[in-house]
């Protein structure tokens, strides 16, 4: 779960770029979030190269933001709401090229922040991963419902289903 938070943040800084810095007065259509990359794994132990994922998202962000007052520094705060709909697929290869593993999930996420504060998150996801270890594979699925607001995590919900190895 850590590692797709790290994706998603990564996915949104790339994908968002400066726009999060913007000034806009009314609200902007929906951008393409399109974004396709790889980056070694490494053990946190060892420090050994364990393989290489390759990460692929397809979707579309739309951001509202407007100027909601002057901050104890002077500097303008924002009032932003992010919606974003995308699929997210990563899959990982060990060091000699085998497949290992792949995830895919349908991604649709709601930030709200009131004077550069997150006041609400909200993600739903469902997705499919395989694993593979030799000759065996077995598929999951996944369904995940969080919503975090007024600082505190309201709602946490997560279904795993998988069908025996085969």
């Amino acid at each position: 779960m850590r590692q797709l938070v790290t994706v998603l943040i990564m996915v949104l800084t790339l994908v968002g770029g400066l726009s999060a810095f913007t000034t806009t007065a009314q609200a902007a259509p929906a951008q393409p979030m399109r974004a396709d990359f790889s980056e070694p794994v490494y053990s946190g132990l060892s420090g050994v190269q364990l393989g290489t994922v390759y990460v692929q998202v397809r979707g579309v962000i739309k951001e509202n933001e407007r100027a909601s007052g002057v901050d104890e520094f002077g500097f303008t705060t924002y009032d932003t709401v992010y919606v974003a709909n995308y699929n997210l697929c990563e899959q990982f290869y060990d060091v000699s090229g085998t497949f290992q593993n792949s995830f895919c999930t349908q991604v649709r996420e709601t930030v709200v922040v009131k004077n550069d504060e997150l006041q609400v998150y909200r993600s739903r996801q469902s997705g499919e991963f395989t694993n593979k270890l030799g000759s065996v594979s077995g598929t999951c699925i996944l369904s995940l419902h969080v919503v975090y607001a007024q600082g505190q995590t309201r709602v946490e919900n997560y279904q795993l289903d998988c069908t025996p190895p085969s």
